[in-house]
């Protein structure tokens, strides 16, 4: 019956089984009084309403209010005017008088109190009063002995009764009070268990704490582990997390649980509901965990899911070496201390994964790092560095600049390469082009390209200074390079290289197409047309250490470098004569600056 009221104002069960027996009991009193006396067989008709009908009819009307308890209160009253109304007309007989007003002043206080017991009093009177005055309040002093034993035996029954309610009352009043307590107690733990955890993001601390909070105030066992769910694999990773005797072996720390085979972590978390194994007797089929539960010789075992908005993000399992006993009081608190702590075990979950992706994006980083150091040999600083800052496209295009385009080579280098040994060939060159390369960066040379012995460079792409700075830088690092072959024949020397490397260099300004060429497969970044070709064949037409420039280039250049006319010279590919001059390398102070005199000479 409990359940019919489980959803419902308690008041509607207090009342209702006093109500039925106290109805039932007065109506005995009054037929007992009524027999084979000359009353109507409408009294019979309302006792036989009132006694069976009346306590199913309020309790129907209580079940469905919107407010039993103000109702309730209303019908009790009613009982009692009811009784009292009956006692007025029947004459005011002393026994059925005594007995029904104690009844009804014992039940309205036992069930609601001494307030209540008062106005059901009043009511009692106002409903004796009322019948009593339509009778003429007739008094009836002489009641047979039958209906003195029946109010003595109902009255002793109805209490007996009262009492019996008031006890279960009182005991159900304890058993929630110690619930409550229990509740509180539990919710004590849980807010210690939420202050430690939320302190930390460590997965270790956070399970430390709850397992020494279950240890200290819920049940003792012998090891407890974590499925982390990996959402890459759709794995359970098996993780000891309290086994202070080691009992586990090695292997079972490793064991990964795929969640399409048979186990009790696949069970549960398919089922997103714990299991309980008083004593353990696992399906054959579950190989996962007759491993781990002979690995520890386990007895029993619980195993719970760890939720976050109904999605399960990993398995806890308790293992006990002895067969537990535990009461479903015990499951449901341990249930609830990992149901609060899961959102804590979330977050430290998130920020291992964190922490691990961070790691590999720092290893990845450095390892692109290494990569794109290696890379930056292959391709001009300049573009390097556009590259990876995302200012140039990757693709197969060019486009027509004003550049400036310098070649230069080893004056006779075929010849020596034949006298000299590779090795020493090899040394003597690397030497040479590292001397030259980092010359044409200090001036912001683009390095095209390395042919054997002849170095590429040009001036205007990827980054430009203007057409003239240009031109007087390339000048300038023809001039440093041309000086440093002097001072590299010293450093040759002392690795036994003794031939005497002199270098040829030409310039020349022009529009050229610039850009990658090649294939989807392959691209060089590079320029073409004929202004390259005449800068490589001014170089083929220079005497050894000159500097031969274009007219085009002189004209840039004239206000800050020195030269002096060569004259028309024929190339070939070109049909008519070229225009040169020489760079007066001389004049070319230490410190890498023209003098004024001579530029005053050159003009």
């Amino acid at each position: 019956m409990k359940n019919l009221f489980k959803n419902k104002h308690p008041i509607i069960f207090l009342n209702f089984i006093p109500r039925v027996f106290g109805q039932f009991l007065v109506c005995v009193v009054f037929f007992s009084e009524i027999y084979d006396r000359d009353y109507s067989h409408i009294s019979y008709i309302f006792l036989i309403l009132e006694g069976l009908v009346w306590p199913y009819f309020t309790l129907f009307i209580s079940y469905y209010s919107m407010d039993p308890k103000a109702i309730e209160l209303k019908f009790l009253l009613i009982d009692a005017l009811f009784v009292g109304a009956w006692i007025g007309y029947l004459g005011y007989p002393l026994w059925p008088l005594v007995s029904t007003l104690t009844a009804v002043t014992l039940a309205c206080l036992s069930v609601n109190g001494l307030t209540l017991g008062f106005l059901c009093l009043i009511s009692y009177a106002i409903g004796a009063t009322i019948t009593g005055y339509f009778n003429g309040f007739e008094l009836n002093q002489q009641t047979t002995l039958l209906t003195n034993i029946i109010c003595i035996i109902c009255l002793f029954t109805f209490s007996t009764i009262m009492g019996f309610l008031t006890y279960l009352r009182s005991k159900s009043s304890k058993q929630t009070r110690a619930k409550l307590r229990d509740a509180l107690n539990e919710l004590d733990h849980i807010n210690k268990i939420l202050q430690e955890s939320s302190s930390t993001l460590k997965l270790d601390t956070v399970t430390k704490i709850l397992i020494d909070s279950l240890l200290k105030n819920v049940f003792k066992f012998d090891v407890m582990a974590f499925q982390a769910l990996e959402t890459d694999t759709k794995k359970l990773v098996y993780k000891i997390i309290y086994d202070p005797s080691s009992i586990i072996s090695d292997e079972i720390k490793s064991l990964e649980f795929d969640l399409n085979e048979p186990s009790l972590a696949s069970d549960v978390f398919n089922n997103q509901t714990y299991q309980y194994l008083k004593n353990i007797e696992i399906d054959n089929s579950y190989k996962y965990d007759i491993k781990i539960c002979s690995s520890c010789n386990a007895k029993s075992c619980l195993v719970f899911p760890v939720i976050i908005k109904s999605y399960v993000i990993g398995i806890i399992n308790i293992y006990s070496v002895e067969p537990l006993k535990l009461d479903q009081r015990i499951i449901d608190t341990t249930h609830n201390y990992i149901k609060q702590i899961s959102l804590i075990i979330n977050n430290a979950i998130l920020y291992e994964q964190v922490k691990a992706k961070r790691l590999e994006i720092s290893q990845k980083n450095m390892q692109l790092e290494s990569i794109s150091k290696h890379l930056a040999k292959y391709i001009p600083p300049q573009l390097f560095d556009k590259i990876m800052n995302g200012e140039v496209d990757i693709n197969i295009s060019a486009k027509k600049k004003f550049l400036t385009i310098f070649f230069s080579d080893i004056v006779t280098f075929t010849e020596i390469s034949d006298r000299m040994e590779s090795e020493k060939l090899t040394i003597m060159l690397n030497i040479y082009l590292d001397s030259m390369t980092k010359i044409a960066l200090k001036y912001g040379g683009t390095i095209d390209k390395y042919i054997g012995d002849s170095v590429m460079v040009f001036f205007g792409d990827p980054n430009s200074s203007g057409m003239q700075e240009d031109a007087s830088k390339c000048a300038l690092m023809a001039i440093e390079m041309n000086k440093a072959v002097t001072d590299l024949k010293s450093q040759w020397k002392s690795l036994g290289i003794e031939e005497d490397l002199r270098i040829r260099m030409g310039i020349h300004t022009g529009y050229c197409a610039v850009g990658n060429f090649g294939s989807e497969f392959r691209m060089d970044y590079t320029v073409i047309g004929s202004a390259v070709n005449l800068a490589s064949r001014l170089m083929t037409s220079a005497e050894p250490d000159e500097i031969i420039i274009s007219d085009a280039t002189y004209l840039l250049i004239k206000e800050v470098i020195p030269s002096k006319k060569r004259g028309l010279i024929r190339v070939k590919g070109f049909a008519e004569p070229i225009k040169s001059h020489i760079i007066i390398t001389g004049q070319f102070e230490k410190n890498g600056k023209i003098s004024e005199d001579s530029l005053q000479a050159n003009r």
